[in-house]
């Protein structure tokens, strides 16, 4: 009784094992079946082939992070708060536009340089000046600057503070506004308000920069030859996390008492 039983079962599993495979083997013929239906729709085909090459056309975008080497900002994007764009439209040619690094409390230094840049000395070549700052929390201070643009109209403003730190914006500021309002200027010359140039003398010596393209000349500093000064008290103080890791400069660059570039 017990042997039959156990003869019943296998022959009962034997039989669900042979159906399953039955049914597999089914399935699998009817999905070959139908695919070879689908292959033979020439728009689907055609649709992924189609597919297929617009993938193999799109290449992964290659990104990585951008690390902020300064805290000071890489763009500058503000209207001025003053600006005189006929600086240099009053003439029709300039030999020289002068763009003055100033202090807003240096008057007599900007009055004095008023009456070398204008003289009749340096005919026939033509100078013109502009004086860059930035703002004060001095309302008596702006108003006097204000005052001084309308009697001068050569002063232009941006929306920075005017603080030493802050001397990359005002030199970028200037470079933007001689390329916006001073094209016809022959070339470019940066200086500080503390600094006197005898341009009779320049413009025997640089004739040759007029006729150049994307030059500038300057007093080099190497690479690796200037020391970074990281005391607090310092004058040309820098941040532990600017340039970290380096005791020089790791880069050449020009002393920014006087710089002439080329007008393009």
């Amino acid at each position: 009784m017990v042997k039959d039983l156990k003869h019943k079962t296998l022959m009962l599993g034997i039989n669900m094992v042979c159906i399953i495979g039955f049914l597999l083997t089914l399935m699998n013929t009817q999905a070959n079946q139908s695919f070879r239906e689908l292959i033979k729709d020439s728009t689907l085909l055609t649709l992924t082939k189609r597919t297929i090459n617009k993938s193999n056309d799109i290449q992964p975008a290659y990104t990585r992070k951008i690390i902020m080497k300064t805290s000071y900002p890489i763009v500058i994007s503000q209207p001025y708060k003053i600006n005189n764009e006929d600086i240099c439209r009053r003439v029709p040619k300039i030999t020289c536009i002068v763009m003055v690094h100033t202090s807003l409390n240096h008057f007599e230094r900007r009055r004095n340089m008023r009456k070398t840049f204008y003289s009749t000395y340096y005919s026939p070549n033509i100078i013109r000046v502009v004086f860059l700052m930035g703002l004060t929390n001095n309302s008596t201070l702006q108003t006097m600057i204000e005052y001084e643009s309308l009697v001068n109209q050569d002063i232009v403003q941006g929306y920075f503070m005017d603080t030493y730190h802050n001397l990359t914006n005002k030199g970028v500021m200037g470079l933007k506004w001689i390329t916006d309002h001073c094209r016809n200027a022959e070339f470019v010359a940066k200086i500080d308000d503390d600094v006197f140039m005898n341009f009779h003398r320049i413009f025997g010596k640089l004739k040759f920069i007029k006729d150049r393209r994307k030059y500038l000349v300057c007093n080099r500093l190497n690479a690796n030859s200037n020391f970074i000064q990281r005391g607090i008290n310092d004058k040309w103080y820098v941040h532990r996390y600017d340039f970290k890791g380096f005791k020089f400069y790791p880069f050449t660059s020009c002393s920014g008492l006087a710089v002439f570039i080329s007008i393009d």
